[in-house]
């Protein structure tokens, strides 16, 4: 029996709601005025505190928003919702391009009115603002000119009548480097870099996608310099716009790119950067940017550069193409580049210098340097060093991490451009001293708040995971997920399964990892159960931000796509797409090869591991379909994950065993092996009778004492221990810190192997071209949230969520976890005699915890020092709490 807590709290402060978004950003610049979301977080210090109305002030300006007089006024709206609210009648109010400011007040239980929030402003999409679309580039475009500097001046002389400035920004061709094209200034200052890679729509239409940012800041009285450095291998433009709004509600496009085409200077860029070999590898290229500094532009960026002897843009062709290409605003945050200090820079005689920035960058590296004469120095980048100490520049990944920079006489300052994962770096032929001051990484990401989240416990394992994935997930934090950026910067859908659930443990950051989910939708890969996961996903994302806006508009692509695929109707299970050999609807079941613990590839026709992807999949399209309305949809999808797992218990479980076999071959007989990847994913995915048999399941991994599945295959044998109830020994394997080479431990992956964001095998033997940046195997970041702790929504936007902690034998752990609603904050401590718990639910939130009872105990509850009568149940006390910070004790 549950019963909600009442408490009351002696005094309280019900403040104005704050961490205000628009389509999941909080600087929601260029958005699509078609039914925006708007979402919020309440604050109050009253106990069991939440939101029953609020109110939304929409207006053109900031003196509009002062003075009342808005756009538009919701009134009061009874309702407790805040991460999914849309307005009716809005989409006819706003148009492209257009700069406005939104405020939000709230009432809670008591009819209390919070003080209005700050008004933050958004802008819609360009859309058929654009003045052209058509992309300029320097005069070399077509003889190889790769690298493009340009450069325009606009004067303004009305600089204090601008309210915002925005400019939008978009280039070509993002694919063949797989990374992004230019390289925005403002006056000097660096703006933003872009595009990310080319999306399609669910029509099939291809999508440019592209960043406006804030640029108010930067603009000065007169004479402003708008530069970009470019570089890709295809399809060359660069397009831009500058608008300015007023204070007095009017709006100006002060520059366009291909419309002012005649007032931007052009340089190609081959003389600065020298390309010869690229450090790319068989799936993108990249070339090495070999700097030369006597050759380089220095201060292009900045006003009073000479660029007089610059060639005028040339124009090109128009970068949206009707029917075929669509340009869109960039739904998530922009990228940045942040300024990192490194460890060691270690002078080694004969113009030999060795650095070591500490931890892994994706980016890139910044001298300043004193040449008494110009020199050219050697520059070897790599994730690790040589038996001998040198840098690994040829890298398992086989990118080639080497280039040459010329310097010139005097004082300079060189850096990259363009992505490379490197730690160590080695320099040679350098005449010119270089102390650490001199030196800096440049890591490209998007800005990361490593204060929104903690953790702490009394095993240092443990706390290791936890913090080197925190720097993982802020390190890998680009425009789109992917693998890694070194060896195929490739988008796949497992490891965006696992790098969204590691993200959702230190920021409640939901913009990229949606974005990649959309993207992986209509960029499949070839793995038979990963075109699957993107449903798994969508409804994560459902249920973690409370905005349904991708789960509406995923819903037919992805319901289409599960009515074409039927199981056997004779076998009642879905067969293998193709031939197990790696290739295009080939089954993964786990990465690399040698991982998958003797599965029986070839003879499983009908794969446990697919179907068990099938059931969760089948699940989560019925909670989907019930969300929207659709029962039709829902019963009959429910209906079909029943029949699977009714099919798969009978045809695939062994109840002698305790555990799946491999599948059943093509004819329908049974494959008499037991590789540990069948038990594990037809657990985790819920494919079981009962609890019993989800008991035996469970004992049957426990049973087998160690991790036989990848680095990758960790997150789905963690997840199943946890849902099955066998926490402590999912948490001592994550706490196991035997460093034994070659053993499957993340200890043991990490110390061992020097990594410092996330490996992609437990160690090189097992992958000898592994990564060292790959996220997915950052499977510990959220199974300590998830498992350890129990931290999970139950529904949508955190509007309820439980706490169910299996720590095992520790004596004590805390953790804050960064919600949409705020943050929760967890602290258990244990000894023979209690289990304690204190536990802060943020305002508009319940939390139901599961508290374990102590084993011999007197069954008896406190809570805030009081004693409770909850009835205690399968060895838990299961407590409902409102808002607030509650103590309990257990004894």
């Amino acid at each position: 029996m549950n019963a909600e807590l009442k408490m009351t709290g002696s005094s309280f402060s019900f403040a104005a709601p704050e961490e205000l978004q628009v389509n999941l950003l909080a600087a929601p610049f260029g958005i699509p005025r078609q039914s925006p979301t708007f979402s919020w977080a309440m604050r109050s210090g009253e106990v069991g505190d939440i939101q029953t109305s609020y109110r939304i002030f929409i207006a053109h300006r900031l003196s509009d928003m002062k003075e009342g007089d808005y756009l538009l006024d919701t009134g009061w709206i009874a309702t407790d919702e805040c991460s999914n609210v849309r307005i009716a009648g809005l989409d006819t109010l706003l148009r492209d391009n257009e700069l406005y400011y939104w405020a939000v007040q709230l009432r809670n239980k008591n009819g209390m009115e919070s003080a209005v929030s700050d008004p933050v402003p958004f802008s819609t999409a360009v859309g058929e603002d654009w003045e052209s679309t058509r992309g300029i580039w320097s005069e070399d475009a077509e003889g190889g000119g790769n690298f493009s500097f340009l450069r325009s001046e606009v004067r303004i002389t009305d600089v204090e009548d601008i309210e915002r400035a925005l400019i939008s920004v978009t280039a070509t061709s993002p694919e063949p480097s797989r990374q992004y094209v230019y390289h925005l200034f403002i006056n000097g200052h660096f703006v933003g870099l872009g595009p990310t890679r080319m999306g399609k729509s669910f029509d099939g239409e291809e999508i440019l996608y592209y960043n406006t940012y804030d640029v108010t800041s930067l603009l000065r009285e007169d004479v402003n310099v708008i530069s970009a450095l470019n570089y890709t291998m295809a399809e060359k433009g660069f397009l831009c716009q500058l608008t300015v709004f007023y204070d007095d509600g009017d709006k100006k496009i002060l520059l366009n790119s291909a419309r002012d085409a005649e007032a931007f200077r052009a340089l190609d860029g081959k003389a600065a950067f020298c390309p010869d070999q690229s450090i790319g590898t068989g799936y993108f290229k990249a070339e090495a940017e070999n700097i030369n500094a006597e050759q380089y532009p220095f201060g292009f960026e900045n006003v009073g550069f000479d660029a007089s002897a610059w060639h005028p843009a040339v124009l090109r062709e128009d970068l949206e193409i009707s029917g075929e290409r669509l340009l869109a605003p960039y739904p998530s945050d922009p990228v940045g580049r942040y300024e990192q200090e490194v460890a060691l820079v270690e002078n080694r005689g004969d113009g030999h210098y060795f650095i070591d920035l500490g931890r892994e960058v994706i980016g890139g590296l910044r001298l300043t340097l004193t040449a008494d004469a110009p020199h050219t120095i050697r520059l070897c980048f790599g994730e690790e060093l040589n038996e001998d100490g040198s840098v690994r520049y040829r890298m398992r990944t086989s990118n080639v991490y080497l280039e040459n920079w010329t310097l010139k006489e005097g004082v300079q300052t060189l850096e990259n451009y363009s992505l490379k994962t490197f730690r160590y770096v080695d320099i040679f032929d350098c005449r010119a001293e270089l102390k650490e001051e001199d030196v800096k990484a440049i890591a490209i990401r998007k800005a990361f708040d490593a204060d929104a989240s903690s953790f702490a416990c009394s095993n240092e394992v443990l706390c290791h995971l936890y913090d080197t994935f925190k720097y993982a997930i802020c390190a890998t934090n680009q425009d789109l997920y992917v693998d890694s950026q070194s060896r195929e910067r490739c988008a796949y859908e497992g490891d965006a399964l696992i790098n969204m659930l590691s993200a959702y443990t230190y920021e409640a950051s939901m913009a990229l990892p949606r974005f990649s989910i959309e993207y992986l939708m209509t960029h499949r890969t070839w793995p038979a159960e990963y075109t699957l996961m993107p449903i798994h996903m969508v409804r994560l994302d459902y249920l973690y931000s409370g905005n349904r806006s991708l789960l509406e508009r995923a819903y037919p692509w992805l319901r289409n796509m599960m009515l074409s695929e039927r199981p056997d109707p004779e076998v009642g299970l879905f067969p293998s797409k193709a031939a197990p050999h790696n290739g295009w609807n080939s089954i993964l079941v786990d990465w690399p090869v040698n991982s998958r613990d003797g599965y029986e590839m070839q003879a499983a026709y009908y794969n446990t591991v697919y179907n068990a992807m099938m059931h969760i999949s089948l699940r989560d399209m019925a909670i989907m379909a019930h969300v929207l309305g659709k029962e039709d949809d829902a019963t009959a999808f429910r209906a079909d994950a029943d029949a699977l797992r009714h099919n798969m218990i009978e045809r695939l479980y062994d109840s002698t065993q305790g555990a799946f076999r491999d599948g059943l071959t093509r004819e329908g007989a049974p494959v008499e092996h037991f590789a540990q990847h069948a038990t594990i994913f037809a657990l985790c995915t819920g494919v079981y009778r009962d609890a019993e048999m989800k008991d035996t399941l469970g004992r049957h991994l426990v049973g087998q004492e160690t991790i036989r599945t990848s680095i990758y295959g960790a997150f789905f044998h963690l997840d199943a221990l946890y849902h099955a109830g066998f926490g402590a020994y999912a948490t001592a394997l994550l706490a196991d810190g035997d460093l034994t080479p070659g053993i499957h431990s993340f200890a043991s992956s990490l110390y061992n192997g020097g990594v410092t964001i996330a490996p992609e095998a437990w160690n090189v033997n097992e992958k000898a071209n592994m990564t060292f940046s790959h996220p997915w195997g950052s499977a510990p970041a959220s199974m300590i949230v998830r498992g350890m702790f129990g931290i999970r929504p139950t529904r949508p936007g955190f509007h309820k969520f439980e706490v169910r902690p299996q720590i095992g034998d520790l004596p004590y752990a805390s953790i804050r976890v960064p919600t949409v609603k705020g943050a929760i904050v967890v602290s258990l401590g244990q000894n023979r005699e209690a289990y304690e718990a204190e536990i802060t639910v943020p305002a508009n939130t319940k939390a139901t915890v599961y508290l374990p009872a102590v084993a011999g105990g007197t069954d008896t509850l406190f809570i805030n020092s009081q004693k409770s009568n909850f009835p205690l149940e399968d060895g838990c006390f299961t407590i409902e709490l409102g808002a607030g910070t509650h103590r309990l004790l257990a004894q």
